[in-house]
């Protein structure tokens, strides 16, 4: 879990690590490897997925059409099922039925956060970064999230949780990094 106060260096580092900022100093190292993330594409290559608080779905697609929105295999009925067969697939893995033709507009929060994670999931990712994740959630939907955050790490997925919520970050997590003024503390 990653944990600190407002603008102690949380949004940076997720830019960061999603290729939209570079570092000042230090290095991003993935598995031991030094890796430059210039732009979203590097983040992606390098097995990373981030999950903003702001979600990145379009209302009138479908869930399916969403996840694979920008990476899509082709014209014709033949894609589009092999797409949808693809993301009941990553539903199934998570362990949560979502319908792939309904409109992203028509889903609870709780189930457009699922298809942020399986739009992560799709491309292959090694790490999750999950921004304020339960912000919005019930407390049932956060227990929800919480089996399915440790069913990734189970699959060698890595998962970092940003929360301001304490009890949460006790739940959840294995490690906590707290940062201060862009510092690890």
């Amino acid at each position: 879990a990653l944990l600190g106060e407002n603008g102690a260096g949380k949004s940076t580092l997720i830019k960061m690590l999603g290729g939209a900022h570079q570092p000042d100093k230090g290095c991003i190292r993935i598995n031991g490897r030094d890796v430059r993330l210039d732009r979203p594409a590097d983040a992606n290559a390098a097995g990373i997925g981030i999950i903003y608080q702001e979600f990145n779905l379009i209302p009138d697609l479908s869930v399916w059409e969403n996840i694979f929105l920008g990476r899509e295999s082709g014209l014709g009925l033949v894609h589009r099922s092999a797409e949808q067969r693809r993301a009941a697939e990553l539903f199934a893995q998570i362990g949560v039925a979502i319908p792939v033709n309904a409109p992203c507009r028509s889903l609870s929060i709780s189930q457009q956060q699922i298809v942020e994670i399986a739009k992560a999931l799709s491309q292959d990712v090694r790490l999750i970064v999950m921004d304020e994740p339960s912000a919005t959630l019930t407390p049932e939907e956060v227990q929800r999230l919480f089996k399915i955050i440790r069913d990734l790490t189970q699959r060698d997925i890595g998962v970092i949780y940003i929360s301001h919520r304490l009890d949460e970050i006790f739940e959840i997590a294995d490690r906590v990094m707290v940062l201060r003024d862009g510092e690890r503390v």
